[in-house]
């Protein structure tokens, strides 16, 4: 049985809760049309997008998703039905990962699983911001608690619109600039890292620069993986290391799990800007943990080296999609996007 205190806060949080008013993901655009758009809504498509902007606890019953005023690609928007899968959680927003399953780390669930009809988008929406008209509600409403961020992600199958439905969202509206890692050394044996570095711009304390790291085949399988940051190439030779060590340990942070091939999918590390970090110098190397190892119980793969690059941006959300344009797999993403998504109205 509950006691008074408890059973009050039960109320008060069911009042708070209650008492919600709907807003957009990202956070600001419910009266303001957004600097892009997104194709979706195909016969065969997927998305996921991942929130920080929204860091509010509160019941979530649908989403809602409004037509882009370009309308420019010719022959979207084609009225009819569509089979989803919709499903909400919440994840890290620092380190995000190329499977879509992988981003699924808490609060997950299925909310609708079904059949909807895609509104008729073919001619010209009346005004801009046009409505939001393509809706998918759910029975049970989601709790979302606020802990992390915001998870939302659909799966499109059998849909009429051949051509998609062209989406309103809202980005950094520029190019993200970026550098590519070379190569420093020889990992062990066919184990090899690579290393590529964005900056989307000064747009969040949260985010606003990028790190993405991956690994061929021919790592330890399986295993702990740890990725090592450092400012320059120490080139050293670790007694019982199967490789040199290019990168010392100044920071190390924890990446997952190599595959059964001993690859190491790609992981999207998000730090803050920092104005003094564009044009410094990053060396990486992969660390996995490898008990049959001779030696050291480590395979290692060889350096990276590369700079990060600059951007005098200063507009974007703290939020990032991942979509692929030619939908071949229905768990793995072509990318991450950084600084925006699909404008979706959250009630």
């Amino acid at each position: 049985m509950k006691t008074p205190t408890a059973l009050l806060a039960a109320l008060m949080l069911a009042a708070s809760l209650s008492a919600q008013t709907s807003t957009t993901s990202p956070k600001g655009l419910e009266k303001i049309e957004g600097n892009s758009k997104y194709l979706f809504w195909r016969p065969k498509d997927i998305i996921q997008v991942i929130d920080n902007t929204n860091r509010k606890r509160r019941l979530i019953r649908s989403l809602a998703f409004r037509q882009d005023f370009s309308n420019s690609w010719v022959g979207a928007g084609k009225k009819g039905s569509a089979d989803l899968v919709v499903t909400m959680s919440q994840t890290r927003f620092d380190l995000i990962d190329l499977e879509y399953a992988a981003n699924l780390r808490s609060n997950t669930s299925v909310v609708f699983k079904g059949k909807i009809v895609l509104p008729d988008w073919t001619g010209w929406p009346w005004g801009s911001p046009a409505p939001f008209d393509l809706v998918i509600k759910w029975n049970k409403p989601w709790p979302y608690t606020g802990n992390a961020a915001l998870v939302w992600q659909i799966e499109v199958g059998n849909s009429v619109s051949l051509r998609g439905h062209m989406m309103d969202g809202d980005n950094t509206g520029t190019k993200v600039p970026y550098g590519v890692g070379k190569p420093l050394g020889t990992g062990c044996g066919r184990y090899a890292g690579f290393l590529y570095l964005r900056n989307s711009g000064n747009y969040s304390p949260v985010t606003g620069m990028h790190m993405e790291v991956w690994s061929s085949q021919g790592g330890p399988p399986l295993s702990p993986t740890w990725l090592l940051i450092d400012g320059k190439d120490a080139n050293l030779a670790v007694p019982g290391l199967c490789a040199r060590l290019h990168a010392l340990p100044t920071l190390m942070l924890p990446v997952g799990r190599t595959d059964r091939l001993g690859a190491l999918a790609t992981k999207h590390l998000n730090f803050p800007y920092q104005s003094t970090l564009q044009g410094a110098n990053f060396v990486t190397q992969l660390l996995t943990l490898a008990p049959a190892q001779p030696g050291l119980p480590f395979g290692i793969t060889n350096g990276q080296q590369a700079r990060m690059p600059s951007n005098a941006g200063t507009y974007g959300h703290a939020a990032v999609s991942l979509q692929d344009w030619t939908p071949k797999s229905s768990t793995l993403s072509m990318a991450v996007f950084y600084g925006g998504a699909p404008v979706a109205l959250l009630q």
